[in-house]
């Protein structure tokens, strides 16, 4: 169901054909009112970013919660709840001053909040916010308008991790406080932020909804009266509901990249290109027989066509991947790890290493039988599994093909280890420390949408560390193409496509431009 529009006017005309959104002179300054609806792919599970990476959980937390900072458009690293921060001389403590502010249920903001929230939850649940938690010393509040973070050592990324995206979001410890985080009635049912819009209503299935917050800390705004979650769990169903004007917006982690042309060709509708890398990765458990060999790993890598899979499952959106990581970050980047020169689609090449694996083919030629899962509401799952069962029946390896929904699947995958392959997209966060090193790291294990693989290298971990110490791109870049060079070998996961996302939106919907990852709408506003 989609719901009901609120006072929805045509869309002005004004946005080019291009894949920006451009800021207009005729724009004129924002306006307040109205209501912008959004979709999200699934009901969500919680409305805590804290303790959920999941897509859907994130766009609705990151309406109501605010972290320390916020990350916009470039990178920058902007003030939030804290209005300004010194740092020492060897970057490791950090002092930060607090905005007064209040919860949505009139209680006050304080640095108390903030301690318990990054001891207490982001650090025990976030598989993002875990590896910062790793480097710090200690948390002090010695004001309620004041936070001193001391760090172990030095850690580049560390206030891009004190944003809601990272689970950095500050939680009321009033409500939160000797609960579990994962089943309180604040994550479940009735979230309590510091953020532009407060929690109004959820029906289950359809929409959560979020009025404006007459008492936010940023005078003057929110400029919306409210904004809307639609749940729209098809994703040919999110461009139409865009194109029809019964919603406004469309993230770049749903949008489906198949219908950007189609925006992109409409004066009526724009699309901004997602400032954070993100790749599209085959998930292997190293823990099943046959999945257990790194010559195995290698094999499906050269059974792999993935210039087949961006010209059809991907609609040539993106790029092949050609490395661990993602090569949209230059400086982490590594040139020598290249999957197109070690791991080029050669089938004959992959049953060669198979029959040096020992699994040779029986009666019906099978050599190994494989589940290869996939989140139903993934727009290009059932794609790239047909076409990998298609590929990988060459050299003999049988594949059934097994979608999940959300709900089930990311436990399945993620904390029960249950599954052989699975697919799945990991955003970078920004940097390598924030998205990427929870696939690999052993810590990150047994946490949603951290290291399921089973995969667990001391050395890889070791090299992890030592890039989170380093000082500057230059240093850390050098570690990371050490990391990748052993990714590149044992392969516990097979990165398959580089994912060049777009969010699509109304050309009414004005000041998304700066948002970076999961959208707050703190700044956004409708073009009569």
């Amino acid at each position: 169901m989609v719901f009901p529009m609120l006072s929805r006017i045509g869309c002005a005309l004004g946005a080019g054909l291009c894949l920006t959104l451009p800021t207009h002179a005729q724009d004129g300054p924002p306006v307040s009112g109205g209501t912008a609806i959004f979709a999200v792919g699934s009901d969500p599970a919680t409305i805590n970013r804290n303790i959920s990476t999941s897509t859907a959980d994130g766009l609705v937390s990151c309406v109501v919660y605010e972290g320390l900072v916020e990350v916009r458009a470039g990178g920058v690293i902007a003030p939030l709840l804290a209005s300004e921060w010194t740092v020492s001389d060897d970057n490791l403590v950090y002092e930060f001053t607090l905005r007064q502010a209040n919860w949505h249920d009139g209680q006050p903001f304080t640095s108390a909040d903030v301690k318990y929230t990054l001891e207490e939850v982001s650090a025990k649940f976030s598989s993002t916010f875990s590896i910062t938690a790793a480097v710090i010393s200690s948390i002090e509040a010695p004001a309620p308008d004041k936070i001193v973070v001391t760090l172990d050592q030095p850690y580049d990324p560390f206030l891009m991790s004190l944003n809601c995206t990272q689970g950095g979001a500050i939680l009321p410890k009033h409500l939160f406080e000797g609960t579990d985080p994962a089943t309180n009635p604040v994550s479940t049912q009735a979230p309590v932020g510091t953020g532009a819009f407060r929690f109004a209503e959820w029906r289950r299935g359809e929409y959560v909804k979020f009025e404006r917050n007459p008492d936010y800390w940023d005078a003057g705004k929110p400029y919306l009266d409210g904004v809307i979650a639609q749940v729209l769990p098809q994703s040919s169903s999110r461009t139409q509901a865009l194109m029809a004007g019964e919603i406004d917006y469309v993230a770049s982690q749903i949008m489906p990249s198949s219908d950007y042309r189609m925006l992109a060709d409409n004066p009526n509708f724009a699309l901004i290109p997602s400032p954070v890398p993100s790749i599209d990765v085959m998930v292997v458990n190293t823990t099943r027989p046959g999945l257990d060999d790194a010559k195995v790993r290698q094999a499906l890598m050269m059974a792999t066509d993935r210039d087949y899979l961006l010209a059809t499952a991907y609609q040539g959106a993106g790029a092949a991947a050609t490395m661990p990581f993602t090569n949209r970050m230059p400086w982490a980047a590594d040139a020598d790890t290249d999957y197109t020169k070690l791991y080029p689609y050669d089938p004959d090449r992959a049953i060669a290493l198979l029959d040096q694996a020992g699994l040779m083919p029986d009666a019906d030629g099978t050599r190994l039988r494989v589940a290869l899962g996939y989140l139903s509401d993934d727009q290009d799952g059932p794609l790239v599994a047909t076409a990998i069962k298609s590929m990988w029946s060459k050299v003999g390896v049988d594949v059934t093909i097994a979608p999940g929904e959300r709900a089930a699947m990311v436990p399945k995958i993620f904390v029960d280890n249950d599954y052989d392959l699975a697919l799945v997209s990991y955003s970078s966060g920004g940097d390598p420390a924030l998205g990427l090193a929870r696939m690999w790291v052993s810590s990150a294990a047994g946490r949603c949408c951290g290291n399921p693989t089973g995969y667990s290298n001391p050395e890889v971990d070791q090299l992890f560390d030592q890039a989170q110490q380093a000082a500057g791109q230059q240093a850390r870049g050098a570690i990371y193409a050490k990391v990748q060079h052993i990714l590149g070998r044992d392969l516990p996961t097979l990165t398959l496509h580089e994912r060049i996302l777009s969010s699509g939106l109304t050309a009414r919907l004005k000041g998304m431009e700066h948002e970076y990852y999961l959208p707050t709408f703190r700044e956004a506003w409708l073009q009569d």
